[in-house]
């Protein structure tokens, strides 16, 4: 096929129109975004915080549990105590007439009874205290489950909150290229009147400004998704809108608490590592408590009643019987089923061992990952705030070259492209920083204090109670 100058021509212009159409598009995108945020609505780190312990379902639930196991623990103490028991009986009975101890000579008649029957365990194989040990250890477990539920909620709010100021500055960056673009594409346009450029000038500009339409609406979506993580976290629902109030630029407090633990050696045993204490711990006394049962076992019995054949017999003290005594019961023979009971505990038992150094080994490399990450964000801020200032000099004499005519726009793009990376990689390295301190808390058992210090957050107003609890 032939070039044709009037064919060209044609195509320019279309091309040109569908570019101002979606550029019209996007402006009042922006404008949308811009609208939209109500200061009002806004939810600062210590709301969502608050928010997020009063009303998580999934933090109510382990509460609940907490009480379920102290509940437990009076259940398994009470069955130390002896039982005592009331009973009542009214019948109608005939004896055999052949009997020689048949009352009545065999007629119908009426018969009474009330006494009081106690029982009480002496001796049951240790079953006794390692029942509430069971129920003492599992109330641990549930206390330190409710603890490491909110450790790791608090941190997935502060992650998810500030992950989305990082997309929120991820949108003004493409809008501030925008704003540049457009700009440019005003002085290549009057430069292409004067004749000074190339109409392939303009058309590149335009082509720029085109394709940042999709990643703003792929910015928009990621931002979308992380607002409802947050909300879904806050225990709302998923559809409402929310807006966060915050600066993910770190304050010198938060440099300095970096600082401090960035050379971190000594660490506590994490949650982690607690619970698997306990979980062995519990399984040596449920196991004492299910092994019990082969073991020999001795009962106090003890009873008073009334027995008589007429009503008004039952205030007599002639009708008064009672009696004391010891029952042993000793296993003889279960179908050897104690011996498969032992090997089943030793084999769990070092089942459970295994497990423990495996959660060790663990939590010395989450330290180790923890550590390295806060390092590398301390290190990437510190370049990254030195390259952002050179780009955003490249730019602007990249720009100055551009308006006075003595640049093409390849400098111009290349400068701007190199902007939007030392931005983003700015944000992303402020993200990074505050990450890693919240792994670094949760890696070495430091808890969140100080660092919800560092960026103004009161941590006292975080209630050990869910919101329901509290009230009722």
């Amino acid at each position: 096929m032939k070039w044709h100058p009037k064919t060209h021509c044609i195509q320019a212009i279309v091309f040109k129109v569908i570019l101002s159409v979606s550029l019209i598009s996007h402006r009042v995108y922006a404008e949308e975004i811009s609208t939209k945020k109500d200061p009002n609505s806004e939810v600062k780190l210590s709301e969502a915080l608050e928010m997020a312990v009063r009303e998580n379902p999934e933090l109510k639930a382990t509460f609940q549990k907490k009480e379920e196991a102290q509940a437990n623990t009076s259940r398994a103490v009470s069955g130390i105590f002896p039982t005592l028991s009331a009973f009542a009986q009214a019948e109608l009975k005939q004896d055999a007439a052949s009997s020689p101890a048949a009352l009545f000579g065999g007629d119908p008649y009426n018969s009474y009874g009330v006494g009081l029957s106690l029982e009480q365990s002496i001796f049951r194989g240790g079953r006794l205290w390692s029942g509430v040990d069971t129920a003492l250890k599992r109330e641990e477990i549930a206390e330190l489950q409710y603890s490491q539920k909110k450790r790791d909620l608090i941190e997935k709010v502060i992650e998810t909150f500030y992950q989305v100021l990082l997309i929120d500055l991820e949108v003004k960056t493409h809008l501030d290229q925008q704003k540049i673009q457009e700009d440019l594409l005003k002085v290549s346009k009057r430069q292409l009147r004067f004749g000074t450029v190339r109409e392939l000038e303009p058309l590149r500009i335009q082509t720029k400004l085109a394709l940042l339409v999709p990643r703003i609406e792929q910015s928009k979506n990621e931002l979308q998704l992380q607002a409802a993580t947050l909300a879904n976290l806050l225990g709302k629902n998923q559809t409402e809108s929310i807006t966060v109030a915050g600066n993910l630029k770190p304050s010198e407090p938060l440099m300095k608490l970096a600082e401090r633990y960035r050379d971190l050696s000594v660490a506590e045993s994490s949650l982690e590592e607690k619970l698997q204490a306990l979980a062995i711990d519990e399984y040596g006394a449920s196991s004492t408590f299910d092994f019990a049962q082969n073991y020999p076992q001795v009962l106090l019995n003890a009873q008073i009643q009334k027995l008589t054949t007429a009503k008004m017999e039952l205030l007599s003290d002639d009708t008064t019987s009672w009696n004391v005594g010891l029952k042993l019961s000793i296993p003889l023979f279960t179908g050897l089923s104690s011996v498969f009971e032992r090997r089943a505990i030793y084999a769990k038992t070092l089942e459970l061992q295994n497990q423990e150094q495996k959660i060790k080994d663990d939590a010395a490399l989450r330290r180790l990952r923890a550590n390295r990450n806060l390092k590398l964000a301390l290190l990437r801020i510190n370049t990254s705030e030195k390259t952002l200032e050179i780009a955003k000099r490249s730019l602007a004499v990249a720009r100055k070259d551009h308006r006075l005519g003595r640049a093409t726009y390849t400098p111009v793009a290349e400068a701007s492209d190199s902007l939007v990376a030392a931005e983003l990689d700015l944000h992303q390295s402020y993200f990074d920083l505050i990450h890693g301190l919240s792994s670094v808390c949760v890696a070495y058992g430091l808890g969140f204090d100080e660092l919800l210090s560092a960026v103004h957050v009161d941590s006292g107003n975080l209630l050990d109670k869910p919101k329901e609890t509290s009230e009722r």
